[in-house]
C-alpha cells in the first residue's frame, strides 16, 4: 500500500512540475505572428510568419530591407522613403488613426512611409485595386520585436477588387512596416481611400 501512495504522489509531483513548462510552451507558441491571406473567393490561407536568424537576414533579405533593422545590424538610423524601407524613429500610432496609402507602378517594392505602433492583437492592410487588370500582387508584413528578432510573412492581393492580409499574435511592443511588391509588369493602382493600414481588423 506504501509502494502505491509512493508511486501516486510521486506520479502528482511530476504533473505538477511539468505543468509550467507546457503552459510556457504553449505561451511561446501563441506569440508567434501569424499571417492570414484572403483571395477573391473568400477562402483564408493561415500560416505562421518566418523568424529570421541575423546571418539568414544578411544573405536571404534585400540590402534596402536590412538597412532599416538598424538595431540588428547595428548600423546608423537611416530616414528613406517610398522605395525603401522607413526608419524605425519614424513612427505612426495606429491606435491613433488608420494609414491610407496609394501605388501606381508596374515593377518593384513601394513601402511604407512609417514603422507601425499602436496595434492590439493584429493589423489589416488592406488594397483596393483600380487599374482594371486581372492578377495578382504581393504584400509583405515584417515585424520587428525587442530589436532582434525579425519576423516577415506575406499574402496574394487581388487586382480589381478589395483584398486583404491579417496579421495577429502580435506583442503590444512589436514595431512593423509593410511593403507592396509587382513583379508581374502589370500595372498596379490603389486607391488611397480602400488601401489602408489598421489595426484591430477583427472589428473592421
Amino acid at each position: 500500500m506504501k509502494k502505491i501512495i509512493a508511486i501516486i504522489l510521486s506520479a502528482m509531483l511530476c504533473i505538477s512540475l511539468a505543468t509550467p513548462v507546457f503552459a510556457d510552451t504553449r505561451q511561446n507558441e501563441k506569440s508567434v505572428p501569424q499571417i492570414t491571406s484572403i483571395d477573391a473567393e473568400g477562402n483564408k490561407k493561415v500560416q505562421p510568419m518566418r523568424c529570421y536568424t541575423v546571418d539568414e537576414l544578411k544573405k536571404e533579405l534585400p540590402r534596402e530591407v536590412l538597412e532599416t533593422i538598424n538595431t540588428v545590424q547595428s548600423e546608423p538610423d537611416v530616414t528613406p522613403y517610398g522605395l525603401s524601407p522607413p526608419s524605425q524613429s519614424n513612427k505612426w500610432d495606429l491606435d491613433t488613426s488608420e494609414y491610407h496609402f496609394t501605388v501606381d507602378m508596374n515593377n518593384g517594392n513601394v513601402y511604407s512611409n512609417y514603422v507601425f505602433t499602436g496595434h492590439t492583437n493584429g493589423v489589416c492592410l488592406t488594397t483596393y485595386d483600380i487599374s482594371g487588370n486581372d492578377g495578382f500582387f504581393v504584400g509583405t508584413v515584417m515585424v520587428i520585436r525587442d530589436d532582434k528578432t525579425v519576423w516577415g510573412g506575406n499574402g496574394n492581393l487581388a487586382r480589381g477588387t478589395e483584398s486583404s492580409v491579417l496579421v495577429d499574435n502580435l506583442e503590444p511592443t512589436d514595431l512593423l512596416y509593410f511593403y507592396i511588391s509587382v513583379n508581374d509588369r502589370v500595372q498596379t493602382e490603389l486607391d488611397w481611400n480602400g488601401s489602408y493600414f489598421a489595426t484591430d481588423y477583427i472589428n473592421k
